[in-house]
């Protein structure tokens, strides 16, 4: 059987028009399109605009001489160049089966799961870590076989140590993820002065045990900056440095002065990235969403969704949404104790199998609309997160 391989640029007009043709403008099909011009962030109707362009490639290919075989292009529009994909399709024989496995793969980009704690007590006596796993780095290496991502929360309650991020890069394998949560001071969240490294805490009120951003003296926050960031150094080094999370507090609203305090995060953070959850409704209200939403997209900021309980003065709507090449949904349950101080009773909430199973069809419809989207759970007590993540990964097809 005769075989054709097209360089990029030889590619037949026919067939590179089909996999290029999405829309007017700049919008690009199968893997490149970013952000729809009806609407800048939620992004919808490009799933809708690649799988019409699957099935008349389909139609095209099915009219084809049945004795070749083609190498098919995806077609990346930032890079706006042809990269030739390494699966060859038969035709006409399962010819509608191979591609669209080939472009259910284009369609889709890399989907990471994992949760947002590998240390925590409650874990550790479930029994979920095997007899062997029995201190911190067997822990570690075992959580880093099961998921590609976690999530650190430590380093929001004090800064990290660089020697901590040393000894996490040299326990997980290549291509492992670490997520990171912006300690409590950056998010204007209260910061206990105890978290501070002491010479720093000179700059700061006397006699108070917490502290706010606005309280603290601006060489403070710059030393605080400075450290935090160092100690992500050996994680960045080994590229194992994820995104760095912000979540802003229930008493962060919607405005200029905000906006732009999110975008000093970003700048502070460069070349580093940040992702942006919300606590303050104001930010997705149904007049306010597009507004926020096209703000994160215009500064290229992942979007934090979140499933957490509704009805709270802390809640935020279920809204799923890539505002850039990386989407970010976080689990955090739905416990009927959201308001109680007890973490453990906070997010102690397993997800059924019928909620997993629709998150899953959710997560495929998002994977769509970004380059990587990473799913942690937050459900953090006994092994209720990890037995999520495993059965939302199970779904969706992961290893």
């Amino acid at each position: 059987m005769k075989e054709e391989s097209y360089p990029a640029s030889g590619l037949p007009a026919d067939r590179r028009r089909l996999i290029s043709a999405v829309s007017s403008g700049q919008q690009q099909a199968c893997h490149g399109a970013r952000r729809p011009d009806d609407h800048p962030s939620l992004r919808t109707a490009v799933i809708g605009k690649r799988r019409g362009v699957l099935d008349q490639l389909e139609a095209k290919l099915v009219n084809k001489e049945p004795d070749r075989r083609v190498v098919l292009a995806d077609h990346y529009g930032d890079k706006a160049q042809m990269h030739l994909a390494s699966i060859a399709v038969p035709w006409p024989h399962r010819l509608r089966a191979s591609v669209r496995r080939l472009f259910t793969v284009a369609l889709m980009g890399e989907i990471r799961v994992g949760t947002a704690s590998w240390t925590d007590r409650t874990l550790i006596e479930s029994g979920w870590y095997p007899p062997e796993a029995n201190n911190p780095a067997r822990r570690l290496g075992y959580y880093a076989r099961q998921f590609p991502l976690v999530e650190v929360d430590a380093t929001y309650y004090a800064l990290p140590a660089e020697q901590t991020a040393e000894a996490w890069a040299a326990r997980t394998p290549a291509g492992f993820t670490f997520n990171i949560k912006a300690f409590s001071l950056f998010t204007q969240h209260p910061t206990r002065v105890g978290a501070l490294p002491a010479d720093l805490r000179d700059g700061v009120p006397a006699g108070k045990e917490t502290v706010y951003l606005r309280q603290v003296d601006p060489a403070v926050t710059a030393g605080a900056w400075e450290r935090f960031l160092a100690a992500l150094e050996p994680l960045r080094a080994v590229g194992k440095l994820g995104a760095i999370l912000f979540q802003f507090p229930q008493w962060f609203p919607i405005s200029r002065t905000n906006k732009n305090y999110v975008l000093s995060c970003a700048e502070r953070v460069s070349p580093r990235r940040l992702c942006v959850e919300f606590r303050n409704r104001t930010w997705m209200t149904e007049d306010n969403q597009q507004e926020t939403l096209h703000f994160l997209s215009e500064h290229d900021l992942p979007y934090v969704s979140v499933d957490m309980p509704q009805g709270y003065p802390s809640s935020i709507p279920p809204v799923l949404a890539a505002t850039a090449d990386l989407a970010v949904v976080r689990l955090h349950g739905h416990s009927d104790r959201w308001t109680s101080k007890d973490i453990h009773q906070r997010f102690g909430y397993r997800y059924s199998h019928d909620e997993i199973a629709d998150w899953a069809q959710k997560i495929r419809g998002l994977g769509g609309t970004a380059d990587e989207t990473q799913v942690l759970f937050n459900n953090c007590y006994s092994d209720y997160a990890q037995v999520n993540a495993r059965e939302l990964a199970d779904m969706l097809g992961l290893e």
